[in-house]
């Protein structure tokens, strides 16, 4: 409903009161000298309804004040609301990010494994881990220097990939973002780890190389300080079997999300 100017309102009030004068003094002949009592006749009238009006126009600016302060109102918690969407968003990304950077920082270390067999040839990354294991089956080479390195550094990888997989499964405020990143990191662990421990019988090779340094010890001849010892290997074989577990606990949430999506 279109609400009455109140300025159109006085304008009418101005109007009646004149017209009231206006009659009075037309019709009625009143003296000049009568028109005070014949003014407080018609201040006893025009007085309430002059009180009406002042009410109305109270009113109006009242009510105009009030929806202001409503719409002053709604605009604020519209800005609020946004701005803490605005937050969430970014505590979110903040996380992502978390997550991003160490994944930066398991495919980092992994590149950063170096590795020289028993042939001489230099390898690095993935296929240095693949190196290490082909040579740990050698029983004469288990003492080598670069052994002792390697080992302990892909044991710092493993343990790396274990809480990616703890940060990357606790992370459930974007679904769509987790779906994405467990999925990357399952293609990391395949591509570089997975494929590597399937392919030998890596109890038989620990097994193998923990014989060989007892036998080492034993005869004397394991002397320097440097060359691998049984409990980095211990050590790497504890970080090998949790890294797997983890994956596999990575890939039962891969499975998962791949079984909605086609039930969709």
């Amino acid at each position: 409903m279109k609400r009455i100017s109140p300025t159109f309102v006085f304008a009418l009030f101005v109007l009646f009161v004149g017209a009231i004068y206006l009659i009075i003094y037309l019709c009625f002949q009143v003296q000049p000298n009568k028109f005070g009592p014949v003014g407080d006749s018609v201040g006893g009238i025009v007085g309430p309804f002059l009180t009406l009006i002042a009410a109305y126009f109270a009113y109006q600016a009242f009510s105009k004040e009030r929806d202001s302060l409503i719409l002053a109102n709604k605009q604020y918690e519209n800005q609020k609301d946004e701005l803490n969407q605005q937050k969430e968003k970014e505590k979110v990304q903040v996380k992502v990010d978390d997550i991003a950077d160490s994944y930066e920082l398991l495919e980092h270390r992994i590149q950063l494994l170096q590795y020289i067999g028993k042939d001489g040839i230099y390898s690095e990354g993935a296929i240095a881990i693949e190196r290490l294991f082909f040579d740990l089956r050698n029983k004469d080479w288990v003492t080598s220097l670069m052994h002792s390195q390697v080992i302990r550094s892909l044991e710092a990888c493993n343990e790396i990939f274990i809480y990616c997989v703890e940060i990357t499964l606790n992370f459930n405020d974007d679904i769509a973002q987790k779906r994405l990143l467990v999925w990357e990191l399952v293609l990391i662990y395949e591509s570089i780890f997975r494929s590597n421990y399937k392919i030998y019988n890596l109890d038989e090779i620990f097994k193998i190389a923990i014989d060989k340094v007892n036998e080492l010890k034993s005869s004397g001849s394991y002397s320097d300080p440097r060359w691998l010892e049984i409990d980095a290997i211990q050590n790497l074989y504890a970080s090998i079997q949790h890294a797997n577990f983890a994956f596999e606990e990575l890939l039962m949430v891969h499975r998962t999300f791949q079984n909605n999506n086609q039930n969709k």
